[in-house]
């Protein structure tokens, strides 16, 4: 793996209780040399600091040594700066995989995804959605066949009493990040 000197946005969705082992993987990327820069949806960072989870927002702040941005202004003004070698979405909540399935961009996370796709660059998803086999399936086979997508590998976290929730397995994500560094996606995608 090297990541070393990589621009790497990465957005944090409102799935709150999947950021402890998202925030590890947050952790090694930065440790193996990646220019992280946090963003996270503006319910994802409201509630945070509502339910006196700042702890998650300090300390991704600490790893990467950035502020999280948060709001469309400061997305916007994130992207005039310079291009990003690709863009993580860890966790993608079932709205935010909604939205961008049908390319609507009213959320920081969902401009970025915008902004950051015009340039060609990867684009890497870290699913975590309830409604992933039921209501969300169709917007999940819809993104599988765009350009520039890449899919961390998921399954169901658990059958027996979530039958239709979906969930990217954390052990993926760097093997995932290196592999659309190449263009391609990691194998198999559904574990």
């Amino acid at each position: 793996m090297n990541l070393k000197d990589v621009n790497i946005i990465f957005g944090f969705t409102g799935a709150i209780c999947t950021f402890p082992k998202i925030i590890e993987k947050f952790e090694e990327i930065s440790k193996e040399g990646a220019n992280l820069y946090p963003i996270m949806s503006y319910n994802a960072y409201y509630l945070s600091k509502k339910n006196k989870n700042e702890k998650y927002i300090e300390k991704i702040e600490h790893i990467c040594n950035k502020k999280i941005i948060h709001t469309l202004d400061d997305i916007e003004k994130l992207f005039k700066k310079q291009s990003y070698d690709m863009m993580v979405i860890a966790p993608l909540d079932s709205n935010t995989l909604a939205k961008i399935s049908n390319s609507i961009s009213d959320t920081s996370i969902t401009l970025a995804v915008k902004l950051h796709l015009k340039n060609k660059k990867s684009l890497v998803l870290f699913i975590y959605a309830d409604d992933g086999l039921s209501t969300n399936a169709c917007n999940i086979g819809t993104l599988l066949n765009r350009k520039h997508l890449y899919f961390v590998p998921f399954g169901q976290n658990n059958p027996i009493t979530k039958p239709y929730s979906l969930s990217s397995n954390t052990e993926y994500i760097v093997k995932t990040i290196n592999s659309a560094l190449n263009n391609e996606q990691i194998q198999p995608i559904i574990l």
